[in-house]
């Protein structure tokens, strides 16, 4: 748990951030409506137990209380160990990031940017990393802002005690 991990924090960097944490809030720290901690506040209500990582241009950015269990585990720390700026992560870098997190006992969330274009930005949530799923396999935004997708093997019985498989290809929206 976040409150267990903040009682054995080891790295001064991360000890320094975890004390301007305010426990009222989501991530630890007050978020403006429209802006990138704001959203990883939202994501934070859906998934309160995983690290969030918001896409952002070539970088993940991780805010408050997940930023601080990054800089413990990783070498990254946010600017001037203050809590309320991000941890920024270069998109190629990543999985060596949630490796260590997945290592250490920490699952994520992960976000990716739907329009660059559009203030703010929109992101969608893609997909859990867990022990069960710890490879990334959306590793940057396609041009038609829908991810890349492995196809989905579907299998149903029915009351006949037949079987049907069926490939699903989402990029080709095909069965």
């Amino acid at each position: 748990s976040f409150e267990l991990a903040l009682r054995k924090l080891t790295k001064e960097a991360s000890k320094t951030m975890a004390g301007n944490l305010e426990s009222r809030f989501p991530l630890g720290i007050a978020t403006k409506s429209s802006t990138c901690p704001q959203q990883a506040a939202d994501a934070k209500l859906d998934f309160p137990n995983y690290i969030i990582f918001l896409r952002v241009g070539d970088f993940y950015e991780c805010f408050g209380i997940d930023s601080v269990i990054v800089a413990e585990f990783t070498n990254y720390t946010s600017s001037k160990n203050d809590v309320k700026q991000p941890i920024c992560i270069r998109h190629e870098k990543i999985q060596a990031v949630l490796n260590i997190l997945l290592s250490n006992g920490w699952c994520s969330a992960m976000y990716e940017e739907s329009r660059v274009l559009v203030t703010p930005r929109q992101r969608f949530f893609c997909q859990l990393i867990t022990h069960a799923n710890p490879a990334y396999i959306h590793s940057k935004t396609s041009g038609d802002d829908i991810p890349d997708a492995k196809p989905i093997v579907a299998i149903s019985s029915s009351e006949s005690n037949t079987w049907d498989v069926a490939l699903c290809n989402l990029q080709q929206r095909s069965i």
